[in-house]
């Protein structure tokens, strides 16, 4: 403890020399500059401190400010990325429709748009919201034509759709540029389709490409479903079986159209 306070006592003693000899001694100036150099790094570092001090000081003041501005921020962004998925929806609807009037144009067919509010895939039904009239058996297709289900149930602005992969399915059709049926359609609550009761005296190949017929109660006739890709025949059965691939996923389906009888 002594020892630490002649230190101190030694340090003062020499401040005020220096303080002396700059005020009375001709090297006054070699001095101070002596003096401010010593002391200079320590007058920089206070200035330093004080300067983030101050600034740290600031940006406290203005916490409330930066909060609401961050907050508008993420409610704009917010805003945009709701309007994005606006647009992106109103982009999806407008292909769709682009597509199903390209289809009607082609086949003078009369359409009903509708968009997918839900789905139940394990019972291979869906529901269809739309705006125009539409009946029971009357068929249901994707935007580019394909073939996906009938209409089972109808109401005011929604309808009960049965895929054409439920086993309750079932439906003649035919190869195209064929005029008589080559077998029934059928489901297996499967993702594909198949062909049953194919006659072994058609040439049937893999690759045809299969379209419904016209029923009494369903215009399907010439409806695209699907192209063979796999020939089932055995020596002990009376009739061949094909599976059908048509190329859509039933979990990615948004809009359909109904085309009317």
């Amino acid at each position: 403890m002594r020892k630490r306070s002649n230190f101190f006592k030694w340090a003062l003693v020499l401040v005020f020399i220096f303080f002396l000899l700059n005020i009375f001694t001709p090297f006054s100036s070699s001095i101070r500059e002596s003096f401010l150099s010593l002391f200079a790094p320590l007058q920089k570092t206070m200035i330093e401190g004080g300067g983030s001090f101050f600034s740290g000081l600031h940006v406290i003041q203005n916490t409330k400010e930066i909060k609401e501005e961050i907050n508008s921020l993420r409610k704009e962004n917010n805003f945009l990325l709701a309007n994005l998925s606006d647009l992106r929806e109103l982009e999806k609807e407008n292909e769709a429709l682009r597509k199903a009037l390209d289809i009607e144009i082609r086949e003078e067919r009369d359409f009903v748009f509708g968009e997918v509010v839900g789905r139940n895939l394990l019972k291979n039904r869906v529901i269809l919201r739309h705006s125009g009239e539409v009946e029971k058996n009357d068929p249901v297709i994707t935007p580019e034509g394909i073939l996906i289900g009938v209409i089972e149930n109808s109401y005011d602005n929604f309808s009960q759709v049965m895929l054409i992969t439920d086993k309750e399915s079932n439906f003649e059709v035919r190869v195209q540029n064929e005029e008589e049926p080559i077998g029934i359609l059928k489901g297996r609550n499967e993702k594909l389709p198949y062909l049953d009761l194919l006659k072994k005296d058609k040439e049937i190949n893999i690759g045809d490409t299969v379209v419904g017929m016209h029923q009494e109660k369903s215009a399907m006739g010439g409806i695209y479903i699907g192209r063979i890709i796999e020939i089932k025949d055995s020596d002990v059965e009376a009739f061949m079986q094909a599976k059908i691939w048509q190329g859509i996923d039933y979990r990615l389906l948004d809009y359909l159209l109904v085309v009317r009888n």
